[in-house]
């Protein structure tokens, strides 16, 4: 693949990315900021979008939703399930049992085998951030583009 096509597509990652989701409360449309979302459910064709206020559904499935996302601030668990990392309070991965992510409200949800790979890579790219303070620089710059 030539450069240009790769460099073309990042852009396109992140032009997509969105800081408000339009959600339909009785007969208006409303625009919810993402930081407000704690999590999000997926209800077949629909997805339910969790708020500390209330649950919105919206028709989008969890792969439309997902591209929407920025993945440094969401990260999908498991096959119905997206959690906004800025309201988890912990993970439980124990060895041989059921892996779980607590949010802020009290919720538990569990983490399937794919959702503890996508985590294992969030964290790992997180603490490469974090223990090279150029590297966050670098990739901030990156997603600017």
């Amino acid at each position: 693949m030539p450069v240009n096509m790769k460099s073309r597509e990042s852009r396109d990652i992140t032009a997509n990315v969105v800081n408000r989701m339009p959600v339909r409360v009785g007969d208006k449309l409303s625009l919810l900021p993402l930081r407000d979302i704690l999590w999000i459910q997926s209800k077949g064709d629909l997805i339910c979008l969790h708020s500390q206020v209330s649950d919105y559904d919206c028709r989008m499935t969890m792969t439309e939703v997902q591209t929407k996302l920025d993945p440094s601030d969401f990260l999908r668990v498991h096959r119905n399930a997206i959690v906004n990392l800025s309201h988890v309070v912990e993970f439980s991965l124990p060895r041989g049992g059921n892996a779980f992510v607590y949010l802020n409200n009290g919720k538990s949800l569990p983490i399937s085998r794919t959702g503890r790979f996508a985590l294992r890579r969030y964290l790992a790219s997180y603490s490469r951030v974090q223990s090279n303070p150029r590297a966050k620089v670098v990739k901030e710059a990156t997603r600017a583009r």
